[in-house]
């Protein structure tokens, strides 16, 4: 595999850089979801038991574009890629978080979380070869 995608010797085209981007848009994503999320959660009936649910759904969705769009600019690998992007994503989550929430302890949720995230960054990134531009 070489250092730059799709034969370009383009700084703007690099394999970094394209992780860099997609982790930049993920990252804008969630946070657009989450607010979206807390305000559904404050302003209806729902309950606050739902929180887990929608922080779930809100990191797949967000996972699976990270590992779609890196793919997408990869010609090879979409899984691998997609499974990389995907073990980013949640690990900066994780290294945020445990400086946010000093008690943040590793623990069997958060390890299903990492399994779900990467499971969804392969099926991402599988998608997002196949997905012609």
């Amino acid at each position: 595999m070489s250092f730059y995608s799709k034969g370009s010797k383009s700084s703007k085209n690099s394999t970094a850089w394209i992780y860099g981007r997609a982790l930049v848009r993920s990252y804008f994503l969630t946070i657009i979801l989450f607010f979206i999320g807390g305000a559904i959660i404050t302003y209806t009936n729902i309950s606050e038991n739902w929180t887990a649910v929608f922080s779930s759904s809100i990191l797949i969705v967000c996972t699976a574009y990270a590992s779609v769009y890196v793919a997408i600019h990869h010609v090879r690998r979409g899984w691998l890629h997609g499974a990389l992007v995907a073990m980013m994503y949640i690990l900066l989550i994780m290294i945020f978080g445990s400086l946010i929430v000093p008690s943040f302890v590793l623990s069997r949720f958060v390890l299903y979380r990492i399994l779900i995230c990467t499971i969804t960054g392969l099926v991402g990134g599988m998608i997002g070869v196949n997905i012609k531009e």
